[in-house]
């Protein structure tokens, strides 16, 4: 994450540039206020001399899905194109507050129990250790816990319906991400 007021120089850049991610979330004041996030593809044209704040730039929206919402409505929902990555956030006192970050990656690991690897992932990931049985259309997939398993009942097989098939927080407990 980065603060709106911070300056766009040299130092900035290499700092975003060796972490190695595409997307940097943006917050203004606390770190609870995320207003947008930085497509780092668009810092090629900045200006390096520091007189540029970040919320100069134009950030590009980040949506925010409640722990609860389900990982088959976020995934369609990044499937329309206007995100890559979004908040999960919690209600905590009647007020929304970010618990963690989910991204396309993290859904697609998800539904297909394969770890994606690309030109940023510097080891093999490690195998998954308790596999869970689910079918949604016709497909078996591994992995996925249910709300019921979290909290201690188990299931061998579980069928999915649109509306109950896993969570954003879950898939943030499995990544452990929280």
């Amino acid at each position: 994450m980065i603060s709106d007021e911070s300056s766009l120089d040299k130092s900035l850049i290499q700092t975003i540039l060796k972490k190695g991610f595409s997307r940097i979330p943006v917050f203004k004041g606390d770190r609870e206020n995320i207003v947008g996030m930085i497509m780092v593809k668009n810092l090629l044209e900045v200006d390096l001399s520091g007189k540029d704040l970040v919320k100069n730039l134009k950030l590009s929206n980040i949506p925010k899905f409640l722990h609860d919402h389900s990982l088959f409505a976020t995934f369609n929902e990044f499937k329309q194109g206007r995100s890559h990555m979004g908040i999960v956030e919690s209600i905590m006192d009647g007020v929304r507050k970010p618990i963690g970050i989910v991204t396309l990656e993290d859904l697609i690991e998800e539904l297909l129990q394969q770890e994606i690897i690309d030109e940023t992932d510097e080891k093999l990931p490690e195998a998954r250790t308790v596999p869970v049985q689910a079918t949604l259309q016709g497909y078996l997939m591994h992995g996925m816990k249910s709300a019921s398993e979290m909290s201690g009942k188990s299931s061998k097989v579980e069928k999915l319906g649109p509306r109950d098939e896993g969570n954003v927080s879950e898939l943030l407990l499995d990544n452990k991400r929280v």
